[in-house]
């Protein structure tokens, strides 16, 4: 007579998604782009107030 050994049970760990950290990245990243994007677009307006062109109000 044979036994059969009953065959270990794998638990499956579920992984919790990581969704603050996502959200903090996301926000960084925003934030790094608008304030690398924002002066550029605001240029004209710098410019008429510093009354200088646009190109002396980009190089300051």
């Amino acid at each position: 007579m044979t036994t059969a050994c009953p065959e270990p049970t794998r638990e499956r760990t579920h992984e919790v998604f990581p969704v603050p950290a996502l959200v903090v990245m996301a926000c960084t990243g925003f934030i790094v782009i608008m304030t690398e994007t924002l002066p550029a677009g605001l240029l004209p307006q710098l410019a008429a107030g510093l009354d200088v062109s646009e190109g002396g109000a980009g190089s300051s």
